[in-house]
């Protein structure tokens, strides 16, 4: 298919809705499967309840939610430890439908939605001539990015744990495409939203922030014009962090308190957290293990495998993800350097935590880069499927299938 073809609206239109009935059908009916409701709440609709407690006015849960697991109890209130702009997406719907708002049908939304985000993240990429993508590379990513990470059991389960990491990938998608479409300040406004979601992914920040200063330097702008206007898109995401800082003050009396010192933990991280704290490199072997090599475990009947709630390997759990590797040439490599800078940024705060991810299927916290870890891979595969990669894609797609129906018959609840 010629390049003016793939870049035409109709083209995006028609596939785009393809792609959203699709994940929307898959991840609806997976949810459907496994709690027997069509609009399920989840046991800890902790984002609900919190956007009912900003419409009433208040920065602790006015409502108490079902279960309180992974919260925050500070003088005799109950906090969200969690980044709160999850909340605040759903507060119009909130208001709506109240305390009984499927919070994970509304996950399961995004997460379709966040398919067809990313086809057109490709398109405009191909647009301005950033990659060279063909309709069955395009078509072959995405359903990657659906069906075969672990963005396919976050949609799944979402719960609140997943509900972040599928509200993360949407303002990544959301914040590369307005930096294509050069309207940055939406770009730096959805990076304050991405720090109140996964307050760590606000580092890999650099990445919208040099392709800013690419596309204006081929506008022929001068580079004192550049800075000049960039300083005022930095403001906002500054201002972002202050935010924060006052949001934390407001809860705490500490503007770097988030909560995790009154964090009801689970034993097993109460006793990390006590010797080390909540970063450490103490933690950097068992992150690195459940990130890159983590094993599945072996069992004696079919299919002769299971996982551990630790993690897995992105390289099994995905197994495109291999081409991570293959990205490595020199080729392109200043495009390429922006996103391993971005990631590698983003990942020091991931590899120093005091948890793995727990409990998860594959490296929940890998669903956060995502976007970044599938535009690598698309240079590693020099902008083409080959059958080798065509293999990958339906073995991850397969994974992750299992890996969803073993997370969320022992977990998700």
């Amino acid at each position: 298919m010629q390049l003016k073809e793939i870049n035409n609206q109709k083209f995006f239109f028609k596939y785009a809705l393809f792609f959203f009935s699709l994940a929307l059908a898959v991840y609806w009916g997976g949810l459907i499967w496994h709690t027997g409701k069509i609009f399920p709440q989840s046991k800890w609709p902790y984002f609900v309840y919190y956007a009912k407690s900003l419409l009433d006015g208040h920065l602790y849960f006015t409502n108490i939610p079902p279960a309180l697991a992974d919260l925050s109890f500070f003088q005799n209130k109950v906090y969200m430890h969690f980044p709160p702009f999850p909340a605040l997406l759903l507060i119009p719907l909130v208001k709506i439908f109240g305390l009984g708002l499927s919070g994970r049908f509304i996950c399961v939304l995004l997460a379709a939605i966040n398919g067809v985000l990313f086809f057109k993240l490709l398109q405009e990429l191909n647009r301005k001539q950033l990659v060279e993508v063909s309709l069955e590379l395009m078509a072959g990513m995405t359903i990657f990015f659906l069906f075969g990470t672990v963005h396919f059991y976050c949609a799944i389960t979402s719960n609140p744990w997943e509900f972040a990491h599928i509200v993360c990938n949407f303002l990544i998608l959301l914040s590369l495409l307005t930096t294509l479409y050069r309207k940055y300040y939406l770009t730096a406004i959805l990076y304050v939203a991405v720090l109140f979601t996964r307050t760590h992914i606000f580092l890999s920040a650099p990445v919208v922030i040099a392709l800013y200063f690419y596309l204006e330097h081929r506008e022929k702008k001068s580079w004192q014009d550049i800075f000049k206007e960039g300083i005022k898109y930095l403001l906002i995401m500054v201002a972002g962090v202050i935010l924060l800082f006052v949001f934390n003050y407001a809860r705490y009396g500490n503007i770097l308190e988030n909560g995790i010192t009154y964090h009801k933990m689970h034993p097993l991280f109460r006793e990390r957290f006590l010797e080390y704290g909540y970063f450490d490199l103490a933690y950097l072997g068992r992150n690195l293990k459940s990130l890159l090599w983590q094993s599945p475990l072996l069992i004696n009947k079919f299919p002769f495998f299971t996982f551990t709630p630790k993690g897995l390997s992105i390289f099994l759990a995905s197994p495109l993800y291999l081409y991570l590797l293959v990205s490595l040439r020199k080729k392109n490599i200043k495009f390429k350097a922006l996103l391993w800078s971005g990631i590698l940024l983003a990942l020091i705060p991931i590899l120093l935590l005091m948890g793995t991810g727990e409990f998860q299927f594959g490296h929940r916290y890998s669903s956060d880069l995502q976007v970044f870890l599938c535009l690598l891979v698309i240079f590693g595969l020099r902008f083409k499927i080959t059958k080798t990669a065509l293999y990958l894609i339906i073995f991850s797609v397969l994974m992750n299938i299992y890996g969803a129906f073993w997370f969320v018959s022992r977990f998700a609840n």
